[in-house]
């Protein structure tokens, strides 16, 4: 008999993001929902289905002392292009960032450095052209954390 292979559970990426906004003196909400619906007219198969706040945001963060709501789209490395394509192609994002809230793509990836297990964080924020005409992203900025969500610097 072959041996099973047991599959990973995978891991919540936007629960790493919130415990980093959290950290960083941010009170975070979930604005992803999840619905039940039909798998076509009439059927009584179900499936699940995601819908993100606006459009694009998986968290939405205030913080004391910035202007605004934070709101946040959150996925692996792997999938940033496509979010990135995705947030630029609404409409939305450009109003948000009329009304001085801010926009940021967090993307994160399960790396062994230095003989460790460590998560990149990559974080880029939208902003708007001096015309108002255009959302585009920033570079993006690396951050790097141990399993325990405690930062950890890189030594090269």
């Amino acid at each position: 008999m072959a041996e099973e292979t047991k599959r990973k559970k995978p891991v919540m990426l936007t629960g790493r993001s919130r415990k980093y906004l959290e950290h960083q003196g941010y009170i975070v909400a979930l604005v992803e929902r999840s619905l039940d619906v039909p798998k076509f007219p009439g059927s009584t198969e179900r499936f699940r289905n995601k819908f993100d706040a606006f459009g694009f945001a998986d968290l939405a963060a205030v913080h004391p002392d910035k202007t605004g709501t934070l709101f946040i789209q959150v996925t692996d490395h792997a999938h940033r292009l496509d979010r990135l394509a995705k947030i630029l192609a609404l409409r939305t994002p450009k109003v948000i960032l009329q009304a001085n809230n801010r926009i940021e793509l967090h993307t994160w990836k399960a790396s062994r450095k230095q003989g460790r297990k460590l998560w990149c964080l990559r974080l880029q924020a939208a902003r708007l052209w001096i015309d108002g005409a255009k959302v585009e992203f920033e570079e993006p900025q690396e951050k790097w954390f141990l399993e325990n969500m405690t930062e950890y610097e890189l030594e090269f």
